[in-house]
């Protein structure tokens, strides 16, 4: 029986992946929808104790730093999607 070669990706990465394909989702919405209009919501009251929860946007934020990107290149649906491809490769 000839062996078959499984591919392993980390949890991690897979989470990472789909968090900046919905972030270029997003960045190309219009400017007026109401997706885009939660993104800059502030939330009225006080957090709790203690060291703050990282946000989505802040997690994101450490993503593309890692990878190189910026949030302008998701504009251009076809790069964004070549450099998330690149970044696939290396796991």
């Amino acid at each position: 029986m000839p062996y078959i070669h499984v591919r392993y990706i980390r949890p991690g990465h897979v989470i990472k992946r789909g968090r900046l394909r919905w972030f270029g989702h997003v960045e190309r919405k219009e400017v007026n929808d109401w997706v885009s209009a939660c993104r800059n919501l502030d939330v009225a009251g006080s957090r709790g104790r203690g060291r703050p929860k990282m946000t989505w946007r802040a997690r994101l934020d450490v993503d593309m730093k890692d990878m190189g990107l910026k949030p302008g290149m998701a504009m251009d649906r076809e790069k964004w999607r070549l450099l998330k491809e690149k970044e696939d490769k290396k796991y």
